[in-house]
This record gives C-alpha cells, sequence and structure tokens, in this order.
C-alpha cells in the first residue's frame, strides 16, 4: 500500500514463474515503474509489471516484457499486468517487445475503471486481451485483441471506450468508439502533467452511464 516498485528486472523466467516488479500480490495506491520481465520461455507467467493478484489506485508506466533472438518471437505475455484483477488503474507508456504475441494487460478477470493509452504493442496484436468493463482505451496502436484460444480468456468489452480493434473476435456491449484521442477530452495527455488524464467536462466518458 502507497508503494513505488522501481526498476525492478526478471531474467529468464521458466515455467509458473512471471512478474518483474510484483508476483501474486495485493497491490493498493502504488505506482510501478520501469520493471522488466526478459526471456520468458513459451510456458512461463508474463508481466513485467506484476502477475497474479490483485491492483487498485495503482499506476502502471515504462514497463516492458522483452525477449531476444534466443527466444521465439511469439512468447512475450503482457508488458504490464496478467492474470491481475485491476481496479481504477492508469496504464501509459508501457512497452512490449516483439509482442507479436503479447499484449500490455491479459484480464482474466475483468479490469475495472481502468485507463489505458499510450501503450506500444507489436502491429499484430494490442494493447488488451481479456475482459474489460468501464475502461477507456485509446492510442495504443491497436486497443484490443482476442487470440481466439481455448487456453486464453475471450476478449468481451462491456461499457468501454475505445478507439481501435485488433485481430480476433471481440464482443463490445454498450461501447463507443472514438476517431482520435483528442475526442476524450483529456484535461492533458502529457504523463507528466498534474492531471494526465484526467477527463474534462464534454468528455464522453462523463455521466455517459
Amino acid at each position: 500500500n502507497h508503494c513505488v516498485v522501481h526498476g525492478c528486472e526478471v531474467t529468464w523466467c521458466t515455467t509458473s514463474q512471471g512478474g518483474g516488479g510484483a508476483y501474486n500480490c495485493r497491490s493498493i495506491n502504488s505506482l510501478f515503474e520501469y520493471c522488466k520481465l526478459t526471456e520468458a520461455s513459451t510456458s512461463s507467467r508474463g508481466g513485467g509489471a506484476q502477475y497474479g493478484g490483485s491492483a487498485g489506485n495503482c499506476v502502471f508506466r515504462y514497463n516492458t516484457e522483452t525477449n531476444d533472438s534466443a527466444v521465439s518471437v511469439n512468447t512475450a505475455t503482457a508488458a504490464a499486468c496478467d492474470a491481475v484483477a485491476l481496479t481504477n488503474c492508469l496504464f501509459y507508456g508501457n512497452y512490449i517487445y516483439p509482442g507479436d504475441g503479447g499484449a500490455i494487460i491479459q484480464a482474466w478477470t475483468p479490469a475495472v475503471n481502468c485507463t489505458i493509452v499510450s501503450n506500444t504493442v507489436g502491429t499484430v496484436r494490442g494493447a488488451c486481451m481479456g475482459r474489460f468493463v468501464n475502461c477507456i482505451v485509446v492510442d495504443n496502436v491497436k486497443d484490443f485483441y482476442n487470440r481466439n484460444n481455448a487456453s486464453y480468456a475471450s476478449t468481451v468489452l462491456t461499457n468501454c471506450i475505445y478507439k481501435t480493434l485488433g485481430s480476433g473476435t471481440i464482443t463490445t456491449t454498450n461501447c463507443l468508439q472514438v476517431a482520435s484521442v483528442a475526442d476524450m477530452r483529456f484535461v492533458s495527455p502529457d504523463p507528466a502533467s498534474e492531471n494526465a488524464f484526467r477527463l474534462r467536462y464534454g468528455s464522453p466518458a462523463r455521466n455517459a452511464g
């Protein structure tokens, strides 16, 4: 609670290991930044910042998951969170490489009331996979994707705002697609601002049900 997890790194993960910054933790009001999961095996878990557990009112920024030529490009799983129950969290500036097999978040239980913006993923996939409720997901190359694989949670969006959908079958209910990040009417898109990614009056995400 009220912790800063900075610059942690886990390398050469094997089966059932993972989490660059935290593993099966309950994280509250905390900041995860510059954590790294690298060289994950094909059977390992993921999460450049956190794997498993839960996170509420947390910020995840500049976390990464990477693989080099020694490992298949499809092994990268989640640059920020994998199998974490997420509530009221902000994600920006996270990075996955090569990323053609992974995401920023894999949400096995619903991610609720989260803002996921300006993260970097490979062009084949997208930033988010799994279940999302009341989330804002914009400016991530592709915001959502679904692997259409029984081993992974289907991607289902409820009451979400997004800009782009990637590959696979994605189910949307009461969702709104916006044409640009500017349409969100953030007070500031600058992560260094005290009001970064807060919503102005007139944003389509305010008082919209």
